[in-house]
């Protein structure tokens, strides 16, 4: 199956996450490599949760893997941190590898246009399956914009609108991604 659009975007709050980590520069071919050394000393990557964060202000990336009890980030010569909670503005990204991954940088690109984004966050991708990305813009927590909805906890209510026509702006494969970020790295369907 080919990339397809994204889904309508949704307001959604997180819990922060704590993580083990690779830290290295926006560049495609430095995080393709961070990501295959990750997953290489990880082992298994069954029942494992991989993200990425991007600061679009430094274009610093960090190459993420959930902590879990029994993990030695040492010896897996990683850092540790956390992935900050709150508000995100979230896309669902459906498709095949290497295709979905055309989908990361524009899709990024238009969520960032948010007038309420928070720069003191970094963008988070999750990688939910091989073939599934939430791709996630963080935004102030205050009032919502007009036109937001409260999304059920538990999924009961539909997605968030966050134009005036009530859809969201679907970002065309064809977008340029800003420099320093092209999260082209899960390209080679490695999971």
């Amino acid at each position: 199956m080919l990339a397809r659009v994204p889904e309508e975007a949704r307001l959604v709050d997180r819990d922060a996450v704590p993580v083990m980590f690779r830290r290295v520069t926006g560049e495609s071919a430095v995080i393709r490599q961070a990501w295959a050394e990750v997953e290489k000393s990880i082992g298994s990557l069954r029942g494992r949760k991989f993200y990425g964060a991007f600061d679009p202000r430094s274009g610093e990336y960090r190459v993420c893997v959930g902590l879990r009890e029994g993990d030695d980030p040492d010896e897996l010569r990683l850092e540790t941190g956390t992935l900050p909670g709150g508000r995100y503005l979230q896309v669902r990204l459906h498709g095949e590898p290497p295709d979905v991954y055309d989908l990361i940088g524009p899709t990024f690109k238009t969520l960032a246009q948010r007038p309420d984004r928070d720069l003191d966050r970094p963008e988070l991708e999750y990688y939910r399956r091989r073939d599934v990305i939430d791709l996630m813009v963080p935004v102030v927590e205050g009032p919502r914009l007009p036109g937001d909805l409260q999304r059920h906890p538990l999924g009961g209510a539909g997605p968030i609108p966050i134009d005036e026509s009530g859809t969201y702006p679907h970002a065309t494969p064809t977008a340029a991604r800003p420099a320093g970020h092209t999260a082209t790295h899960r390209g080679r369907g490695a999971r």
